[in-house]
């Protein structure tokens, strides 16, 4: 579906609170740019299943095989009116430092085609932190995460 992306936002409890994974997008328009984190996400292929594209969007832009294991999972509409699913899962063990991504070209505004990273950055955030920071299309992510788990207890 070509107006879908799906992802993934591992999420951790350590001392009673949520923290939640999100990547910084990489390339020369958000480079300054602080409110932009997001979930490891991309474009779901025709006939794709949306749990197989997260998997796949979530290792290019980390270099971390993920499984899903659960059906958490839900939807948001970005600002250019795309739908942009989640899915959540329960992980401890991914090492921002260990990250890495894929690559895209680009033209900058001089014509130079250049390569630059999906992701050029990972980071564990304390959920009440990652509202800060995440875009606010995805806000509603961190609202659900935390709901559910609220229930779950």
């Amino acid at each position: 579906m070509s107006n879908v992306s799906c992802g993934i936002m591992p999420y951790k409890i350590e001392d009673g609170n949520i923290k939640v994974f999100l990547c910084h997008p990489g390339g020369p328009y958000f480079k300054n740019m602080n409110k932009n984190w997001c979930i490891a996400k991309g474009h779901v292929e025709e006939g794709e299943n949306y749990r197989v594209a997260a998997e796949r969007e979530f290792e290019e832009e980390t270099g971390q095989a993920v499984k899903i294991k659960s059906d958490l999972f839900h939807m948001v509409i970005s600002k250019s009116k795309k739908y942009v699913g989640c899915f959540f899962v329960n992980i401890n063990d991914i090492d921002p430092d260990k990250c890495y991504s894929n690559t895209f070209k680009i033209k900058i505004k001089t014509g130079t085609e250049i390569e630059a990273p999906e992701i050029n950055a990972w980071r564990w955030f304390d959920i009440k932190d990652a509202y800060k920071y995440i875009e606010n299309y995805q806000e509603p992510l961190l609202s659900f995460l935390e709901d559910t788990l609220e229930y779950s207890n």
